[in-house]
C-alpha cells in the first residue's frame, strides 16, 4: 500500500505521545471499601419491604458519599491534613441495588494517604447514615463493611503498556485515515489504466522512477540508467510498430505541465532510436525554459532560436552528440516563443530535417498554460503525451489532449512517467545493470588483448626486417 510510511510515522508519533503522557502523569494508588446494606426486619415492615427500602436508599448513599456534609465530617475525623476539595476529587462511589452493595473507591498520589482516607470512610460513613436516619420517622438501615480497605502494591494509573498500545493503535488508525482520505481526494494519475482513455489513444509505455537521474549532473552520461534506457526501448518499439509510423517524420513529445518528465522522455527516446540504427535529430523546442544543453554538457548557443532568426535556417548549429544522434538546443531564452515556433522558418527547418533524418524528436514546452507546444505539435507528424505518476492531474491531461486535437495534431498515445518500482523490479534492473557493466568490461578487455597481440606482432615483424 502506497503511503505505508505515513501510517508508520503516525504510529511512532502516537507511541511517543503515549510515552510522554505516561511520564508526565502522576501515579495514583487506589483503595476500595465494600458495604453491604441491610434493613433489620421489624414488626412494622416485612422482609420484602425491607429489601425495597434498601434498594431505594442505595442511590441516596452514593450521592451522600461525595456530599459536602460527609467531606466535612471526614476532615474533622481524619488525622491527615486534608481539604474538602481534595477529598471530593479522591472519593467515588457506585451502588448495586440488586446485590444491596455499595462500593467506595479512594484514589491518591500517596499510597498511605489513600489507605488512611479509605479507613476513615469505613469508620465514619455508617455513623453519618445512622445520625441522618435517627431523625427520620422511616426505618433505619445498617451498613456493614464486608471488604476492609486494602491497598494495591502497584499504582492503578498510569498503565504504561496499555497507554503505549493505545497510542500505537490510535496512530495506526490516524495514519490509515490520512492515507485513505488523501487517496480519495487525489485527482492525479495513479495507475497506467487511468491513461487508457480511449482505444485510439493507447498507453505506449511506462517509465519507472529512477532516483539516480532525478537531478542529473551537467554532462552526465544518460546511458548509465538501465531503467530509463529499457523504458525508452519499449516506447521505441511501440512507436515503430504502431499504425501511424512512417519514416522521415517529426515526433513531438509534450506534457500537460512542467516537470512531468517530457525532456527526459524525449532524450532517452532519441537515444533508443539512434541505437536501433535510425538517424535522429533531437530538437529542444522549449524556448521558454531550455535545460537540454546544460544537461548534455553541450554549448547552449547558437541554437534553435538563433537558427529561426536567420534569413535561411542553418544546420550548422546542430551538435553531433552520439553516433547517428544530433542535437539542436534551444539557444537563447525567449519569453513569447509561440510566434517564432509557428513561423515559416520553423516549418522550413522541420521540412529540411525530415529530409536529412529518419526521425526528428521535438522536446516541446508544456501544453498548459502556453500555446507553444500546440503550435509545435501542429507542425509535427505525430505527438505523444507524457504524464507523471502522482503529479499530473487527470483533468490537465484531458485539457492538454483537447488542445492538441484543436490544432489537428495526431496524438499516437501516452506514456506514464516516474512509476514507482517494486522491490523485485529494483533487483531485476540492478542485476541487468551489473550484467551490462560486466559485458562492457569483458568487451574492453578483449579489445585490449587484441590490441596487445597486434602490437607484439608489429614488434616481431620490425625486428625481422
Amino acid at each position: 500500500m502506497h503511503g505505508w510510511w505515513k501510517v508508520l510515522i503516525c504510529a511512532a508519533f502516537g507511541a511517543a505521545l503515549a510515552v510522554g503522557a505516561t511520564a508526565a502523569s502522576t501515579p495514583q494508588y487506589e483503595s476500595k471499601i465494600g458495604f453491604f446494606v441491610v434493613a433489620p426486619s421489624s414488626e412494622n415492615q416485612s422482609a420484602l419491604e425491607a429489601d425495597e427500602l434498601v434498594r431505594g436508599r442505595i442511590d441516596s448513599y452514593t450521592a451522600l458519599m461525595t456530599s459536602r456534609q460527609f467531606m466535612t465530617q471526614l476532615v474533622r475525623a481524619s488525622d491527615e491534613p486534608l481539604k474538602e476539595e481534595q477529598l471530593a476529587g479522591a472519593i467515588s462511589a457506585s451502588g448495586n441495588p440488586d446485590q444491596q452493595s455499595l462500593t467506595v473507591t479512594v484514589r491518591a498520589a500517596d499510597p498511605d494517604r489513600a489507605l488512611a482516607i479509605a479507613e476513615s470512610v469505613a469508620t465514619n460513613f455508617g455513623k453519618l447514615v445512622n445520625d441522618l436516619e435517627a431523625d427520620s420517622a422511616k426505618p433505619q438501615t445498617v451498613l456493614n463493611v464486608v471488604s476492609e480497605p486494602q491497598l494495591g502494591k502497584e499504582p492503578v494509573t498510569p498503565r504504561p503498556k496499555l497507554n503505549l498500545l493505545l497510542g500505537i493503535l490510535a496512530g495506526l488508525v490516524l495514519g490509515a485515515a490520512i492515507v485513505i482520505l488523501k487517496r480519495q481526494a487525489d485527482e492525479t494519475v495513479r495507475s497506467p489504466r487511468q491513461l487508457e482513455l480511449e482505444p485510439a489513444l493507447p498507453l505506449l509505455a511506462t517509465i519507472p522512477l529512477d532516483r539516480a537521474v532525478r537531478r542529473p549532473q551537467s554532462g552526465a552520461d544518460p546511458g548509465t540508467s538501465l531503467v530509463l534506457t529499457e523504458s525508452a526501448r519499449r516506447l521505441r518499439t511501440s512507436l515503430r510498430f504502431g499504425p501511424d509510423y512512417s519514416g522521415h517524420s517529426v515526433l513531438a513529445v509534450t506534457s500537460p505541465r512542467r516537470g512531468d518528465g517530457k525532456t527526459t522522455t524525449a532524450l532517452y527516446l532519441a537515444l533508443a532510436l539512434a541505437e536501433a540504427g535510425e538517424r535522429v535529430l533531437l530538437v529542444e523546442a522549449d524556448l521558454r525554459n531550455p535545460t537540454l544543453a546544460h544537461r548534455l554538457g553541450i554549448p547552449a548557443e547558437p541554437g534553435l532560436s538563433e537558427a529561426l532568426s536567420l534569413p535561411t535556417p542553418a544546420g550548422t548549429v546542430r551538435s553531433n552528440y552520439r553516433p547517428r544522434l544530433d542535437v539542436l538546443p534551444a539557444g537563447s531564452r525567449i519569453g513569447n516563443s509561440a510566434p517564432l515556433l509557428g513561423s515559416p522558418a520553423m516549418a522550413e527547418l522541420l521540412e529540411q530535417a525530415r529530409a536529412d533524418y529518419d526521425v526528428v524528436v521535438l522536446d516541446t514546452t508544456s501544453l498548459l498554460p502556453f500555446a507553444d507546444a500546440a503550435v509545435a505539435a501542429a507542425l509535427s507528424d505525430r505527438a505523444i503525451m507524457v504524464a507523471r505518476y502522482g503529479r499530473t492531474p487527470l483533468e490537465d491531461i484531458a485539457v492538454g489532449l483537447n488542445a492538441l486535437k484543436a490544432v489537428q495534431a495526431t496524438v499516437v498515445g501516452t506514456t506514464l512517467n516516474a512509476l514507482p518500482l517494486s522491490r523485485a523490479e529494483v533487483r531485476t534492473y540492478a542485476g541487468g545493470q551489473r550484467s551490462e557493466a560486466a559485458s562492457e568490461a569483458e568487451a574492453q578487455d578483449t579489445e585490449a588483448a587484441a590490441k596487445h597481440v597486434l602490437e607484439e606482432d608489429a614488434d616481431t615483424a620490425g625486428r625481422r626486417s
